[in-house]
């Protein structure tokens, strides 16, 4: 049986209060609306206040809020950033995004917000300074200033330690991942000796080195350039150079870990790559980029074509007459480039068992070197020379 609700506002915030959680929630149910009604309902009102005060909301401190705060800004001005870089001024298209001004103001604003904003713990009270001197173990002192609470966790945020050792091992190597940048192409260079040298992470500790190791030769493209035209026929070493000096400073045991290779073509007035997915065997794997590394486009670079897409592109451009040398020249390099893989899968490994070797690069490397000196006839086959 549910008691007679007083109809006294007052009264009644007092009665409910009084109840036990079972007998409130009862008396709720049963006076909730089966309707929704408008907000200007003064039941509505009622009601919700009544189970607003019977339910304890916890209360946030003053660093809570901070960190909400400081997260949520975070949060807008990464989407925003990367918004502008995906979208940003694009040479090809010769004009900027929709709505591209209105992010860089944006943008501005929360870094000048940020710029501005005043330092931390300068809107905590005495006792939220208190409480977090206690949690580190610092002695209070004497006379408890806000100014004197501030400096004393202030220095305490100088001296502590990062400990990242104690963090889990799969979260180590996603920090290992993300500082050797797996999005870059290490490019070994033969007028550089700069790459050779290891980074800088891989030589802070014994264990930090024997858990980033692998993650660095796993992790990006390292490029090799080819030797260019006729030197290339006549060659029967593919590596020289710090090219060879690097493969040989590494030592096998580094050597097995690398996963992704890029061999690049330099020619007279352009630059043609080509990447490799070491693990795989389908030549629908081996990317080459869209454009020109001179002259085309940053956008357009990013652009990336299978064989058979470049097969099928090039065969709808190409002139009539060319339509059958085109033809050939892509069954030959599907023919080399899966007679490349299968030979350097015999030679090292297949799967996430493959440890690749110098020799088995250079079968690789051949290949490329194919493919590449063919992709200026690709272009060629597909102009309209009479116009010109």
């Amino acid at each position: 049986m549910v008691p007679n609700i007083p109809s006294n506002f007052g009264d009644l915030v007092r009665f409910m209060n009084s109840l036990l959680p079972e007998k409130r929630e009862k008396i709720i149910r049963k006076y909730r609306p089966s309707a929704p009604r408008t907000p200007h309902d003064p039941r509505n009102l009622t009601q919700r206040s009544i189970m607003a005060r019977s339910i304890k909301q916890p209360v946030k401190t003053q660093a809570e809020k901070d960190e909400e705060k400081n997260q949520e800004r975070c949060r807008e001005f990464t989407e925003l950033l990367e918004k502008c870089c995906d979208e940003g001024i694009c040479f090809c298209k010769h004009k900027l995004p929709e709505n591209y001004g209105k992010r860089c103001r944006v943008l501005e604003r929360i870094m000048r917000e940020a710029k501005e904003q005043p330092t931390l713990y300068s809107s905590w009270s005495v006792e939220d300074l208190q409480t977090e001197v206690r949690k580190r173990n610092i002695a209070l002192p004497k006379k408890r200033s806000k100014a004197g609470l501030t400096k004393l966790l202030q220095q305490s945020d100088s001296s502590r330690p990062f400990r990242l050792m104690h963090l889990p091992v799969e979260v180590r190597l996603r920090i290992y991942g993300m500082a050797f940048d797996g999005g870059r192409t290490g490019d070994l260079d033969a007028s550089s000796r700069a790459d050779i040298a290891e980074p800088a992470l891989l030589r802070t500790s014994r264990q930090i080195r024997d858990e980033a190791t692998a993650v660095f030769y796993g992790t990006p493209y390292f490029r090799f350039h080819l030797p260019w035209l006729e030197e290339a026929r006549e060659r029967k070493e593919w590596f020289a150079g710090s090219e060879l000096k690097w493969l040989q400073h590494i030592s096998p045991t580094n050597l097995k870990d690398l996963r992704y290779v890029s061999f690049r073509l330099s020619l007279l007035f352009d630059v043609y790559d080509i990447q490799i997915d070491l693990a795989s065997r389908s030549v629908d794997d081996w990317l080459i980029p869209y454009g020109s590394m001179r002259l085309t486009c940053p956008c357009q670079r990013q652009k990336r074509w299978t064989l058979a897409e470049w097969r099928k592109k090039t065969s709808d451009m190409a002139r009539p007459e060319n339509q059958e040398i085109v033809s050939a020249n892509f069954d030959e390099c599907d023919k080399i480039a899966d007679k490349a893989i299968q030979d350097f899968h015999a030679l090292c490994g297949q799967g996430d068992k493959i440890e690749p070797t110098i020799a088995g690069l250079a079968i690789l490397a051949e290949a490329a070197h194919f493919i590449l000196d063919s992709r200026d006839f690709w272009m060629f086959a597909c102009v309209d020379w009479d116009h010109y």
